[in-house]
């Protein structure tokens, strides 16, 4: 899909001293062990017993401390400490057979639960989706190595167009942009995130979306530097492949 010198290209951030969690890792088996630590989460936020069905179809119960839910559009993930494994790890929500809520012991339906927990802010919720749209978009704005203040523009506005589209709010605009100039996307991660979107129930209809906007975004600076037209070319035949559902 990509060239080698693409899927090597590196992008610089620039360092705004938060804490950044978006990331493209490539998505593993259900109850897996949580990729990107193997160190308990402190700042969990929520406790609670689940009867699970790993992949095997085993069904037991588990003591897990939760610490952020992800899905396209909906919770469809939770990562969590699991306390009888000792390491963290991440469930499927649909795997849950039952749940109870240990600061009160009631038995709650997990899928209802968790999208309140995410709609009230008690977990914070990924969506893959989003997530995968702004790294694409986030390459296009810095791959020649400027982050113009007009293609900081451009991307907004395709942010907006996406939240517009798919469901959203200002906040996760507002969220996107803050974080904007310390993320730096590079070919890798835009291979990830193309992944992501081809198994999301909104992938082709993103896909399209981010296509639109790639040309919007290269044009803002009105510079077009020769390598930046390379990369744009491979990437829009990339999305253009995978809109077309090729």
């Amino acid at each position: 899909m990509f060239s080698n010198e693409f899927l090597r290209l590196k992008v610089t951030p620039e360092p705004l001293g938060i804490s950044l969690t978006w990331g493209c890792d490539e998505d593993d088996d259900d109850d897996m062990i949580a990729a990107h630590s193997e160190e308990r989460d402190q700042s969990s936020s929520w406790s609670c017993e689940i009867a699970y069905v790993d992949a095997k179809g085993v069904e037991s119960w588990r003591q897990i401390t939760c610490s952020k839910l992800d899905g396209y559009g909906a919770a469809t993930h939770v990562h969590a400490y699991c306390h009888s494994r000792e390491r963290p790890r991440m469930f499927k929500i649909g795997n849950i057979r039952e749940l109870m809520d240990l600061s009160t012991g009631e038995l709650v339906d997990p899928i209802s639960h968790f999208d309140t927990l995410a709609s009230t802010g008690v977990l914070p919720f990924e969506d893959k989706g989003f997530t995968a749209f702004v790294q694409i978009a986030l390459f296009m704005a810095k791959c020649d190595g400027d982050y113009h203040p007009m293609e900081a523009d451009a991307l907004e506005a395709a942010i907006t167009a996406y939240v517009m589209r798919f469901g959203g709010d200002d906040a996760m605009v507002e969220s996107a942009m803050h974080r904007s100039p310390a993320i730096a996307p590079d070919g890798r991660d835009v291979l990830l995130a193309l992944k992501r979107l081809r198994t999301s129930p909104i992938g082709k209809r993103a896909t399209r979306l981010i296509l639109d906007h790639c040309g919007l975004i290269m044009d803002a600076d009105g510079q077009h530097h020769r390598k930046e037209v390379t990369w744009a070319l491979e990437l829009s035949q990339a999305l253009k492949a995978q809109a077309d559902g090729e």
